[in-house]
């Protein structure tokens, strides 16, 4: 089962993805409520980052690889993050062969990827550093600077660093609060 953007907007989902739970409500919260549940999470360490929503609908983030802006489709559903292969290639990252390949919806058969290690990966405000992640051409889903739907986006922030930073999504007040789980 895949949930889309629109059934997770449309019911205000929040994802909490190091406690691996859904929540759906019926109506938004109230802002009184917002702002109580943003204290919450502040008070717990967890920064803020605002969300884009995109037509054709999906949600996207800012971020910076070695002091650049990247911004990056947020994608429970994807294993690892990635990077297009252009935009690797314009951050000058060096990207090394992997022995794996990969598939994904509107991807036609599997295909070999690269990995490249990141030193300045940030995200929210806050750095990490040797962030790994592959590296392949995501035209066919639509992204990157080949890509028909979202050009502007540069990669994938998928399900290991939403992990890594214990993300919450909160798919009805477009935010993504992230903390360091170390």
């Amino acid at each position: 089962l895949v949930l889309g953007c629109d059934f997770l907007i449309r019911h205000h989902a929040v994802i909490d993805c190091a406690g691996r739970r859904l929540y759906l409500r019926r109506e938004a919260l109230a802002n009184e409520s917002v702002s109580e549940q943003s204290a919450l999470l502040r008070g717990r360490g967890f920064v803020a980052v605002d969300l884009k929503r995109h037509d054709p609908l999906a949600l996207t983030c800012a971020a910076k690889l070695h002091g650049r802006d990247v911004e990056l489709l947020v994608d429970t559903g994807a294993m690892w993050s990635c990077l297009d292969t252009e935009t690797a290639r314009a951050l000058k990252l060096r990207v090394d062969p992997s022995a794996n390949q990969i598939t994904g919806a509107a991807a036609s058969g599997k295909r070999a990827f690269g990995v490249t290690r990141v030193a300045r990966f940030e995200i929210g405000g806050r750095q990490r550093a040797d962030v790994n992640l592959a590296v392949l051409a995501l035209a066919d889903w639509g992204l990157g600077p080949s890509g028909q739907l979202l050009k502007g986006v540069g990669g994938i922030l998928g399900g290991d660093q939403l992990l890594a930073n214990a993300a919450v999504i909160d798919c009805g007040h477009l935010k993504l609060w992230l903390r360091d789980r170390r």
